[in-house]
């Protein structure tokens, strides 16, 4: 799979090298697969460059099409990554609500997969960031109501609330 061979730029900050082999393995998807579990691994990985670059409406739409496909698929395992991902852009994007019930429900369906909460330990810091902007934001009370919301949410109504 093409895309794995943007980690490794990824991971050492070269974005521009990253996103040529996450977009060349996303046109290979699109037009030569009919796997379509790399296709939302390329979304995730270009979602993760557009975070880092601070793009996050750009980051949305990659997060949106990931999770819509790992819906399609069954594929409870990643479909946190994704959830966690709209999270951290919600946040980002000064939409505290939605980011602490969408964080709420990645963390709820991470564990309920027995998945790590992070890929990559340089994507903690955003979630702490955002997670510390919305508790200001809404106040303690408010982020704690709306965390909990999303912890009980599950899988299926959290991708559905994520989606809209």
């Amino acid at each position: 799979m093409v895309g794995y061979l943007g980690l490794i730029p990824l991971l050492r900050g070269e974005l521009d090298r990253a996103v040529q082999a996450f977009e060349e393995s996303l046109r290979i998807a699109q037009e030569e697969s009919a796997d379509r579990v790399p296709l939302h691994q390329a979304h995730y990985s270009l979602g993760l460059v557009a975070q880092l670059r601070g793009q996050h409406e750009r980051a949305e739409r990659h997060f949106i099409d990931g999770l819509r496909l790992t819906h399609e698929l069954g594929d409870l395992v990643n479909a946190g990554y994704f959830l966690k991902g709209l999270g951290q852009t919600a946040g980002m994007l000064g939409r505290h609500a939605r980011a602490a019930r969408l964080l709420g429900a990645a963390e709820a369906a991470l564990e309920g997969t027995g998945s790590p909460n992070y890929r990559y330990l340089w994507n903690r810091a955003l979630d702490e960031q955002v997670v510390s902007a919305a508790r200001v934001a809404l106040g303690p009370d408010a982020f704690e109501a709306a965390w909990l919301a999303g912890r009980t949410l599950g899988l299926e109504r959290a991708t559905v609330e994520a989606l809209d």
